[in-house]
């Protein structure tokens, strides 16, 4: 009877290993189950945030052509996820891409982009685009449970370029002797001044004299009846008073360099003494600030930027050699003077605060364009010379470099609420102007983008970063005469690794078209949800 109740336990023992081994493995299973859906889902999920980047990307690609809606829906396939796209994944499979075009009043009432007739393939009226972009992703583990693939799908929708702000421009060129140089990067034998006032001229075409509402501009002595996107010019070193007029007369002679003028940091508006850094200024046009809304007699917002006419009319578009058979603003045929760019800057900064009275809605921006060396030794070059224009402070001094001098002027133009783009053009990566003139070598200006603490470290190109109210601002072209061809832009995201350059080029008419494109308004993305009439 013992051996028998032994023998029965031992079989009972055995019944409940075996389920339990079997509840254990069906356990497992599940557990195992769960976890790869629950990574199924991660790399779901995954797919799907980079499907809708790429689905923005494509979206804000295809706006920036438009009105042209053949290149629209080129630039969608190119920035997509789709075979032969720039954003394709291993993630997403079989993508597909679809553009529709659209026109929503609630753009045009709210950032004033209207929608007009297209170019192109498509025709219609349009300002807007939409991109549904579908892909499908390949599971590990639903497979086992007869699901092998997740559907995707993300949408975006876009404004076209041209959301219009209405903003006063202070456009502060460099036309000292090394501006002689020449740029074939620009084309053959053409001075880096030609290239930059080329530059200046491709600007214009991005900008927006009037609304973009209006068929025409109505136009009285340079000014455009509601002007959006005022423009006025300066440069250094300051022009006499008696020549500065020759920038836009069309004479071919170049004004004649004065000593440099150190006009007030704090002052709200810029009156001319003997020279003037503002070339735009009391001419036979332009409002009483300097700043002229002529150089278009439309805005054309139908047509592609870079195929606008300017209006060769205007004094602003002579003085930039956008008319036929002008040279516009010539630099110095002898030297003399050295570079300094902390009083024109103060100059445009003061008429900027003056313009901003009589449109208080606009925005200010300043334009500062330099290969960043501030090498004027002082004697015989500024107004009160060769003794020491104060004793105290840091703007105006001889006894301060004028390195640092810019870079603070910018800082305070910044602090007054004015955006502040600096484009370095051949900026050396060598000392800023300190040495061999024997400033005072002490560092009292901040490096907010690019951080130096010697004057060894304060280069050409670490000023003209710093001039910049932020890296998105500092623009770059490092190929020219004098560059040490190292002055770029890191994109900051990259933690350091040097991996990712932005707004740098070989060309300064790209730069320029970076620049307008940021002031005469790119494409944005706006809700999906809004009501319009649509054609694909």
């Amino acid at each position: 009877m013992k051996l028998r109740g032994l023998s029965f336990l031992r079989g009972a023992l055995k019944d409940e290993r075996g389920q339990s081994l079997v509840l254990v493995g069906l356990g497992l299973m599940c557990f195992i189950g769960l976890a790869g859906l629950s990574m199924d889902m991660g790399h779901g999920y995954y797919a799907l945030q980079e499907l809708q980047a790429s689905t923005n990307a494509a979206v804000l690609a295809g706006a920036q052509a438009m009105p042209n809606t053949t290149q629209a829906q080129t630039n969608v396939q190119l920035y997509s996820s789709m075979t032969g796209g720039l954003n394709t994944s291993p993630a997403l499979q079989g993508a597909n891409a679809t553009a529709t075009f659209m026109c929503y009043p609630t753009v045009t009432t709210a950032i004033g982009v209207p929608c007009i007739a297209a170019t192109g393939s498509i025709t219609g009226n349009y300002n807007s685009l939409q991109v549904v972009q579908t892909a499908h992703v390949n599971l590990w583990f639903g497979k086992i449970f007869g699901v092998p693939i997740f559907n995707l799908s993300a949408t975006g929708t876009a404004a076209m370029g041209g959301n219009i702000a209405p903003m006063n421009v202070a456009i502060v060129l460099d036309s000292s002797l090394s501006m002689t140089a020449t740029d074939d990067d620009c084309g053959t034998g053409i001075t880096q001044m030609n290239c930059a006032l080329q530059g200046v001229q491709t600007l214009l075409q991005y900008l927006y004299p009037c609304s973009p509402a209006l068929t025409t501009c109505t136009i009285t002595n340079g000014v455009a009846s509601g002007s959006v996107q005022r423009v006025a010019m300066f440069t250094f070193p300051d022009e006499t008073l008696a020549t500065y007029a020759n920038a836009s007369n069309c004479s071919g002679t170049a004004p004649t360099n004065a000593i440099y003028q150190t006009p007030s940091s704090t002052a709200t508006s810029y009156t001319p003494v003997t020279a003037t850094y503002e070339i735009s200024l009391g001419l036979t046009a332009g409002d009483a600030n300097g700043f002229f809304s002529d150089y278009r007699t439309a805005d054309q917002y139908s047509t592609t930027a870079t195929s606008r006419t300017l209006n060769p009319n205007s004094l602003l578009v002579k003085m930039v050699g956008g008319k036929s058979g002008c040279t516009g603003l010539l630099p110095p045929t002898t030297s003399g003077r050295g570079t300094f760019q902390a009083g024109a800057m103060y100059a445009a900064q003061s008429a900027l605060t003056a313009e901003k009275v009589l449109y208080p809605a606009a925005t200010n921006v300043l334009v500062l364009l330099s290969d960043g060396g501030a090498n004027t030794n002082y004697a015989g070059q500024f107004a009160g010379s060769p003794t020491p224009l104060v004793t105290t402070g840091y703007y105006p001094t001889a006894t301060k470099d004028p390195c640092q001098q810019m870079i603070k002027a910018a800082q305070d133009i910044y602090a007054a609420g004015t955006q502040v783009i600096a484009i370095a053009y051949g900026a050396p990566n060598d000392n800023c102007g300190v040495t061999p003139l024997n400033y005072d070598t002490n560092i009292w200006a901040t490096g907010n983008n690019v951080p130096f603490t010697t004057v060894g470290q304060l280069t050409a190109c670490v000023a003209m970063q710093n001039v910049a109210d932020s890296s998105k601002d500092f623009y770059s072209d490092y190929t020219q005469t004098g560059s040490g061809s190292t002055c770029k832009n890191w994109d900051p995201n990259y933690n350091g690794t040097n991996n990712s350059l932005v707004n740098n080029d070989n060309s300064l008419q790209n730069i320029f078209k970076s620049v307008g494109s940021l002031l005469g308004g790119r494409p944005r993305l706006i809700p999906n949800s809004l009501t319009a009439t649509a054609m694909s």
